[in-house]
């Protein structure tokens, strides 16, 4: 990749989020070379700002959203941000993704720390020693992240019409990247807060992306799987096990743990 990689940033917005997405649009207006605005509204309005906004359907989540950004995506790197993320320099978050990008050839996938995330730092990381704030891990959270062409050019051959929740993709992107020679890295240096919960079925969510990993091949599923198994084992061996919910009456049998208890449990793990 060369050293100054074409970024296309797509800002996925939810309805009740678009003062955020039109402040987040703003910021990186100038700084990315294609700006695109996925957003969605229950009031009807047409909505506009910095780049190029796009009024999808209300009944479409990120699955699907994810699916019309690889359509549409015309950078060396294709940047996701959700509008109800929370960053205090977002210039400073495309530069870093960029540089990254532009100074590591092999890298597929990139992402921010992004706190109330499954895939912490502790639970994903390969290495101990940052380079320049960065540090290889096994997958990403897909609050803000990024993709590398060749990684996005692999995911387009993917059905999407079962996973409109969206469930599974960003350990979907992660394993085509492992398996396509490409690295999976975080940025430790950049903090994104993002609000806790969900507003979808979390049982149609898993059903759909069970459908979805049908497609991956044997070697994705198992980096899946595998990767799965080590926050397991790190979520285990932490001091905030004593504290989760549930953590006492399962030690004592009162509670059995299941595998859905986990949060880290999916189809690709079967």
């Amino acid at each position: 990749m060369s050293d100054s990689p074409s970024v296309h940033a797509f800002i996925f917005c939810w309805p009740g989020w678009e003062a955020s997405a039109h402040h987040i649009s703003g910021e990186i207006e100038g700084r990315v070379q294609h700006l695109t605005v996925l957003y969605k509204n229950d009031r009807g309005v047409t909505e506009a700002g910095p780049g190029d906004w796009r009024k999808i359907p209300s009944e479409r989540f990120y699955g699907w959203q994810f699916r019309e950004a690889l359509d549409l995506n015309r950078g060396d790197v294709m940047l996701h941000v959700q509008a109800d993320a929370h960053f205090g320099d977002w210039p400073r978050l495309v530069a870093r993704c960029r540089q990254a990008f532009g100074c590591q050839e092999k890298l597929g996938v990139w992402t921010p720390n992004v706190y109330h995330s499954w895939y912490t730092p502790r639970l994903t990381r390969l290495a101990d020693q940052p380079t320049d704030g960065t540090v290889p891990v096994t997958l990403t959270d897909g609050v803000v992240w990024a993709l590398s062409a060749d990684v996005v050019s692999a995911l387009k051959p993917f059905d999407f019409s079962s996973n409109n929740i969206g469930w599974g993709l960003t350990e979907t992107a992660a394993a085509v990247a492992s398996t396509r020679n490409r690295a999976v890295a975080m940025d430790l240096t950049l903090k994104v807060d993002h609000p806790r919960g969900s507003g979808y079925d979390r049982t149609k969510a898993l059903a759909e992306a069970k459908v979805f990993a049908d497609q991956l091949s044997a070697a994705q599923r198992n980096y899946i799987a595998a990767s799965h198994q080590l926050a397991k084992l790190r979520q285990g061996q932490g001091p905030s096990r004593f504290v989760r919910p549930g953590y006492w009456r399962e030690r004592i049998g009162l509670r059995k743990l299941t595998p859905a208890s986990s949060p880290y449990f999916s189809p690709y793990d079967e």
